[in-house]
């Protein structure tokens, strides 16, 4: 909420076009907003990760939720709120015309960013935590179906037991093994999905694509493109606006 307020502060602010429009005064402010890029790239990677291994859990083991679609948009809020607020950082930074702005105003959202952590430590005494960090629930939550086709051999290593599920609720565990939603070994293949399950491994698997080909590795490096490129493009885009009028 606060970096979509962040957000209609900076683009509801005339002068946020003016600085966007200025090349860097220095070498140095550049620096400083690569820098400042990178580290909240890094800080919020595994947060991202975090978000699609949720996906991929809930997609893989339907199973294992009464609504596992509710727990796959979980994830997929996770990997949104995470790749919206470092767009907003990067626009934050570029908006930034010196070294100390920029400095600022990546710390605000350091903190902004790390909302969800303080009121996760904040919470005292709570029995779903122990269900999120316990050992109790360790083997619950561990993913146990792939679409490797290293795993695609159905033998006696590569079995499903579920004992958890066995263990905790063997009356469940019956009911789901007799119908068929507890398969018998890891190896998942798409064509054996149900249909809106395949469509929701499609977006997890574009989802990913784009974070292991193009996010992770190079959008701190969109910071040093921005810099100059967008006050070109603005530059340009305000003359011809002018040679029209």
């Amino acid at each position: 909420m606060l970096i979509t307020l962040i957000n209609l502060q900076i683009t509801a602010n005339g002068n946020a076009y003016a600085n966007l429009g200025n090349f860097p005064t220095s070498s140095w402010v550049v620096i400083a907003r690569f820098i400042c890029c990178i580290v909240l790239h890094m800080a919020l990677g595994d947060e991202l990760a975090q978000g699609l291994n949720c996906m991929k859990y809930a997609i893989n083991h339907p199973y294992r939720f009464a609504n596992w679609r509710l727990a796959c948009f979980c994830g997929f809020l996770q990997c949104s709120s995470v790749m919206f607020n470092e767009s907003i950082n990067i626009l934050a930074i570029l908006y930034s015309t010196d070294v100390m702005s920029v400095v600022m105003n990546f710390l605000a959202l350091v903190v902004i960013s790390d909302f969800d952590d303080f009121f996760y430590s904040g919470l005292r005494n709570e029995s779903w935590k122990d269900f999120l960090t316990g050992e109790t629930y360790t083997e619950l939550l561990m993913i146990t179906r792939t679409t490797s086709y290293r795993a695609k051999e159905e033998s006696e290593l590569h079995r499903i037991t579920e004992t958890a599920i066995q263990t905790k609720n063997p009356t469940l565990y019956a009911q789901l093994k007799e119908s068929g939603e507890i398969p018998d070994f890891i190896y998942q293949n798409f064509w054996t999905r149900k249909i809106i399950n395949q469509l929701f491994f499609i977006g997890y698997r574009i989802l990913r694509l784009i974070y292991v080909s193009v996010w992770f590795y190079f959008l701190p490096f969109t910071i040093l493109f921005g810099s100059y490129y967008v006050p070109y493009w603005l530059q340009v885009y305000n003359e011809n606006k002018m040679a029209e009028e």
